[in-house]
């Protein structure tokens, strides 16, 4: 047995313990025919979070970090953006389920056993030795710049409610404030966050709705027209971010008592998602036009409605920044560097690991401060290859063989979109963001 089996678990609990077994499993060697046997019934008994939290996570992660952002990519991305509120969660929740059924194997009884728990193990399908490592990069890539897209979006709407402070300091002050919530140790007691900061989204979204119905007059018809290829560049990959959830997915799926209504919890997630997104972002631009804000909050007249409303959404960025940096602590208790060092100061470590995170995501923050350019760099570089590429390539090596020639043109027509997507919106954005 190697070192890492090892491991001292006495401060995780028992859903990161599985959690971390199954990244550990991607070195292992493969299990026994016996092993392989096992149904789904008696797999589904390893998580403990039920139907609605699952819904609740999902929602959360596609929700909320590129919500505030949308109305910004109409702005930049003109009438062209428009078939891409329609045609991406088509997409994301089609590549969603592939992604989930390249983790399952099955025989002929239809009996399904997770043989892949890991991106790693997914990108050693696509490239060998080396695929896995890139992959695995990208995903804590897209936590992390997620989790600092949170802190510089909660410095951005502090710093224009309460303009005495600088942006700088709502950055820091917000991330002593998430601190606490990154001592959570399972996907279930980040759910009843999830529950909370879906629930100040929703109230944010209504506030802008109600406010966007009363001056609807305002709104630019030049400015809908308007697009080029710079604009959709930017706007395209702040789409991709809003409805991309595929990193969370094998963890949330993992997490599950009842594994198989996880494709309803993903369709249910969402459905709910593209009514609420595409609702409020259309009328949030109509209502400002040409003036849209990359925050779209930073729009509303200061008062106390425009006060009240920024503290709901920094409330749901706080709620949502455990959702991100929890498989990021969770892979770093995997290494065998964290093994060593816990066997020797296991409080000290703990605490230090969360401190150096927390730290970190709040230093990128105040350095890269301008939230529509970093959610589309973000976009761009990591999400598109989640999104797009990884899914369909994963599913043509593992299923080419089984697959229909329309499903095989669909997935080399999405892997040559996330390609486009990646080089252009990496080109504009990054310029964007180190120019501005």
């Amino acid at each position: 047995m190697s070192q890492m089996m090892k491991m001292d678990f006495h401060n995780l609990s028992e859903e990161e313990s599985q959690a971390i077994f199954e990244l550990q499993s991607s070195d292992a060697e493969s299990s026994t025919d016996e092993e392989q046997t096992v149904s789904i019934e008696e797999r589904n008994s390893t998580g403990n979070s039920s139907f609605w939290k699952a819904v609740s996570n999902i929602m959360n992660f596609i929700e909320g970090i590129g919500f505030l952002a949308l109305p910004y990519a109409i702005k930049r991305g003109g009438i062209a953006i428009i078939a891409a509120f329609l045609m991406l969660p088509l997409c994301s929740w089609y590549t969603g389920k592939l992604l989930i059924e390249c983790l399952y194997d099955g025989d002929k009884n239809k009996k399904r056993v997770r043989a892949r728990s890991t991106f790693k193990e997914l990108g050693e399908i696509i490239l060998p030795k080396y695929g896995g490592y890139v992959y695995t990069v990208l995903v804590q890539m897209d936590f992390f710049l997620s989790s600092v897209s949170y802190l510089v979006l909660c410095g951005s709407l502090m710093s224009h409610t309460i303009p005495s402070i600088p942006m700088a300091a709502w950055i820091c002050i917000a991330g002593v404030i998430v601190f606490p919530t990154t001592f959570l140790k399972s996907m279930t007691e980040i759910g009843w966050l999830s529950i909370i900061s879906v629930v100040a989204l929703i109230s944010v979204a209504v506030t802008v709705l109600w406010y966007g119905l009363d001056h609807m007059n305002k709104w630019d018809v030049q400015s809908v027209l308007f697009w080029n290829s710079e604009g959709i560049s930017i706007a395209l990959p702040i789409l991709v971010l809003a409805y991309d959830s595929q990193t969370i997915l094998p963890t949330v799926e993992l997490s599950m008592r009842e594994k198989h209504k996880f494709n309803l919890a993903l369709a249910l997630s969402y459905i709910i998602n593209v009514i609420i997104k595409t609702v409020f972002s259309f009328l949030a631009f109509l209502s400002f036009g040409s003036n849209t804000d990359q925050v779209i909050l930073n729009n509303l007249p200061e008062g106390p409605i425009r006060t009240c409303t920024s503290l709901l959404f920094v409330s749901s960025c706080i709620f949502s920044y455990a959702l991100f940096v929890y498989p990021i602590l969770v892979s770093i208790q995997t290494t065998e560097a964290y093994e060593h060092a816990v066997a020797k100061f296991p409080r000290i470590v703990y605490f230090f690991i969360r401190t150096t995170v927390v730290a970190l995501t709040v230093l990128v923050a105040i350095m890269l401060p301008k939230f529509a350019f970093l959610v589309s760099l973000t976009g761009s570089i990591v999400d598109s290859m989640f999104l797009f590429i990884l899914p369909c390539a994963v599913h043509l090596k593992l299923k080419f063989k089984q697959l229909e020639i329309y499903q095989v043109w669909l997935d080399v027509l999405l892997i040559a979109t996330g390609i486009a997507c990646a080089t252009f919106g990496a080109i504009f954005s990054g310029k964007a963001l180190v120019a501005r």
